[in-house]
């Protein structure tokens, strides 16, 4: 994780209660226990799941792995929108 991320970086245990829920679900379908979920996730409090973004960030070279392409599965399947999921190629 790129260092100037640090800051706003939560555990799973310091997702909010809704967040925490999705995760619980989606790793109910899926063989992969940890790891896949995108790099960044922004929301507004008010209206949380409905206004979530997912984005997973990708350097130059680099492909998705297995548990990533499975938890966006899931996060469909549980009624995340596919407008609410992007990719980022970073510089870097």
């Amino acid at each position: 994780m790129p260092e100037i991320w640090r800051p706003w970086v939560l555990s799973v245990a310091e997702l909010p209660d809704w967040l925490r829920r999705l995760e619980k679900a989606i790793r109910a379908v899926i063989r992969c226990q940890n790891g896949g979920m995108p790099d960044v996730v922004a929301w507004d409090d008010g209206n949380s799941i409905h206004s979530a973004l997912f984005v997973e960030c990708k350097g130059p070279k680099e492909g998705f792995r297995e548990a990533q392409e499975d938890w966006v599965w899931a996060a469909l399947e549980s009624g995340v929108r596919p407008d609410q999921i992007a990719v980022s190629v970073r510089p870097f």
